[in-house]
């Protein structure tokens, strides 16, 4: 990626003539006020649409110029309506982001639309310069949306993805070239596949032009309403769609990573059987009672900070889903302000200008108004219940669990996978194999660091609603007790509660929280391994070159921050998908 803070993204710059925005970078309408008659008939008609969602097959398409995403909603209403039960994968890109309040504005004014509005506006949030994955679970569609300079980011796709249908809607090619370039219709080339089609509202003679030259029949079509003509075409040769025989794949660790593997495989053609050592699944670090999801970032523009705020963004919408409500709570976190690089680093964060992400809040009316400093509150993030969420990520029928298998290793068996374990026989071959032991990964990598950390809960405030993050965290209650983190021990033996460790916890977040109270002599406390690497990039690669193996873990203290992409990244890269990370950044991984 180009160096870039992934934070910083640039709005449309607009004037309003009434309901109608025009762009004041290429002096032109957005639309016209009949634009969803439009997009019906130079996009959704012209490339055949309703027939081919009902087809049997999964459909992607790629569009330029997402704009304020009306072209995205009537596309998602005609998919909604088919009752198809394939996959769309729908691909946008621009280099502006629309706001929530530009959205609404627009999309108020078209009724046929409410649904599918009310379902994106649900799940925009936390957009970042790069790939952004939404994922429509229950209608059955994800959607990618690319934020960045469009020669950049059509490099972002991999060659395993292919598109069925193009939507070329740049702004008018005289005022907007960059849209319209030969690598632009290159990309469309490259990434067809037999019988794609495309449109467009232009008519340019060299859209036809190239067109042609990269094999595309194209035709002249009769404009929308009061306009000539508009182009489209399609690729020579039969659509052929082969049906992929089912996988089944094997994951070892019933933790954050492994379920998230399993959840994400499962959305594919996967069976998968998922395999724990204990008798309970997350009996490891991810079975604390709660864990907060919050953002970790500085203000550089390294790849570690990339994949920080990438998977930040796409966890705090993946839990959103339905199936998660009783394991997520969007509560919002609150930075304390208690340290000068602490303060510095809010103080940065605010000249970001991001609204919808960040708001600033003095104490002066919150139920802890004894607090050091001010709040920087974060809205669109929370707290998880780590076992709750797991066993939901496990739920899909074609996962299967089997608990107190005690994981050795595996062996070929020329192109299947046959599993080892300790106290058990297991005959079944694999397709693939996901290795997620936590710690146990220091069997593969020697570089990895073992750190010990306790979490101690203790009762100190029913007002403490969400996250409060300064030096460590102090979480809501549950069970009763304030769940307090933040700590680190380099150098340990075992597992054993280390009493100087949880007192020195609750001395430090006493101090944060300005409370005036001796360190209380009953507390409850848990302490286990945090696995990271020594550049601290969490760990998702192949280690069989020839062979679907693949090992994940290494994710510290963000589990359930990483959990989410990390886990849709695999299953792409072994479903050969296209993945929310680019290259250029999970070649770290």
């Amino acid at each position: 990626m180009s160096k870039v803070f992934a934070l910083d993204v640039q709005n449309h710059n607009i004037k309003w003539d009434g309901n109608i925005p025009s762009c004041l970078e290429f002096q032109d309408i957005f639309f016209q006020a009949d634009v969803l008659s439009e997009i019906k008939y130079v996009y959704l008609d012209a490339n055949n649409v309703s027939k081919r969602f009902k087809s049997g097959f999964d459909i992607s398409i790629f569009e330029f110029g997402f704009g304020f995403g009306l072209n995205f909603l009537c596309t998602l209403k005609e998919w909604i309506d088919s009752k198809s039960q394939k996959k769309l994968t729908y691909v946008s890109v621009d280099n502006k982001v629309p706001t929530i309040q530009e959205i609404e504005k627009i999309t108020d004014q078209f009724k046929s639309i409410d649904k599918e509005k009310e379902l994106l506006l649900k799940f925009f949030k936390n957009v970042h310069n790069g790939i952004n994955k939404i994922n429509f679970d229950s209608v059955n569609v994800e959607f990618f949306f690319l934020v960045g300079n469009v020669n950049e980011s059509i490099h972002w796709l991999n060659d395993f993805q292919k598109f069925d249908i193009w939507y070329l809607d740049g702004f008018d090619p005289k005022k907007n070239p960059e849209m319209w370039s030969e690598d632009i219709l290159d990309t469309v080339q490259r990434f067809s596949r037999a019988g794609s089609t495309f449109s467009t509202f232009s008519s340019a003679g060299f859209i036809k032009r190239g067109m042609i030259e990269r094999g595309f029949n194209v035709k002249k079509r009769k404009g929308f309403n009061l306009k000539r003509h508009h182009l489209c075409g399609e690729t020579s040769g039969k659509i052929i769609k082969s049906k992929s025989s089912k996988r089944r794949i094997a994951v070892i660790g019933t933790g954050i990573a492994g379920s998230c593997v399993a959840y994400q495989l499962s959305k594919e053609d996967c069976d998968i059987d998922i395999f724990e050592h204990c008798s309970e699944i997350s009996d490891g670090a991810s079975g604390n009672p709660l864990a907060a999801l919050y953002p970790k970032f500085n203000f550089l523009t390294t790849e570690l900070n990339y994949i920080n705020i990438f998977s930040f963004c796409y966890a705090s919408r993946f839990y959103l889903f339905d199936q998660f409500k009783d394991a997520y709570f969007p509560s919002g976190v609150s930075f304390i302000d208690t340290n000068p690089n602490l303060s510095r680093w809010i103080e940065k964060v605010m000249q970001l200008n991001r609204a919808d992400m960040f708001e600033l809040k003095k104490n002066s009316s919150d139920a802890l108004n004894n607090l050091k400093g001010a709040k920087l509150r974060v809205k669109n993030c929370g707290y998880v219940d780590p076992k709750k969420m797991n066993s939901k990520l496990l739920e899909p029928d074609n996962i299967k669990i089997f608990k107190n298998y005690s994981f050795i290793d595996y062996s070929k068996q020329k192109s299947k996978i046959m599993l080892n374990f300790k106290n058990k026989i297991h005959e079944e071959l694999y397709d693939g194999l996901i290795i997620a032991t936590g710690s146990g990964l220091c069997n593969y990598f020697q570089d990895l660091s073992l750190t010990k950390g306790h979490i101690v809960g203790i009762d100190i405030s029913d007002s403490i609603k969400e996250p409060l993050n300064s030096n460590g965290y102090v979480l809501p209650k549950k069970d009763n007790k304030n769940w307090l983190g933040g700590s680190y021990e380099a150098n340990f033996i075992d597992l054993e509660i280390n009493h100087h460790e949880c007192k020195n916890l609750i001395k430090k977040h006493f101090s944060n929280l300005n409370i005036e109270e001796k360190v209380p002599v009953n507390y409850e406390a848990r302490a286990q391994v945090r696995t990271s690497t020594a550049e601290k990039f969490p760990i998702a690669r192949r280690i069989e070159k020839d062979a679907n193996v693949f090992v994940v873990g290494a994710f510290g203290s963000r589990g359930f921050t990483y959990g989410p992409i990390i886990g849709d990244h695999i299953s792409a890269e072994m479903c050969q998908k296209m993945s929310p990370l680019p290259s250029s950044i999970s070649r770290y991984l």
